[in-house]
């Protein structure tokens, strides 16, 4: 199989990728719905349960696409956290922060950008006004050209 995807060409084996992950989704949705219409019919669990985890006694038990396992440990190695705002994994004396909600202050840029559209729209008003004071200057002699183009070709 490795073979064939090294003869080909790179657009082919994009197009492969994307058929092989598009069949990978539609093979878990297809599961998750079986499930839920067994669990309906059986009056089982009124969850589908394609993807759980939880934490059991003495360690987590994991549920995917119909497969359980159970995973226990003896000695505990950390611990992780999880709060509204970070996930935390703490092991032996470190510990790991992750935010899960980031704060931006874009007060700065806003003004910088109402600042420069401000001056663009200045800018493109007194474009528009130099504009019309020049098409008014011209319009004259553009009248004397076109009535003389027009005596010549008559």
């Amino acid at each position: 199989m490795i073979l064939i995807l090294i003869r080909m060409p790179s657009e082919e084996v994009i197009v492969l990728t994307r058929g092989f992950i598009a069949m990978l989704i539609f093979i878990v949705l297809g599961v998750a719905a079986a499930e839920h219409q067994l669990n309906d019919m059986t009056m089982q669990s009124p969850y589908v349960r394609s993807f759980n985890v939880r934490r059991d006694s003495g360690g987590y038990s994991a549920h995917v696409l119909g497969n359980g396992i159970n995973i226990n440990g003896q000695f505990p190695v950390g611990s992780v956290y999880n709060t509204a705002k970070a996930i935390t994994f703490q092991s032996g004396g470190n510990r790991i922060t992750i935010p899960t909600v980031l704060y931006f202050n874009i007060e700065r840029p806003i003004y910088w950008l109402n600042l420069w559209y401000g001056q663009f729209m200045e800018e493109a008003y007194r474009t528009k006004e130099n504009l019309t004071g020049y098409m008014r200057d011209l319009k004259p002699f553009l009248d004397k050209e076109l009535r003389w183009l027009k005596e010549q070709f008559r």
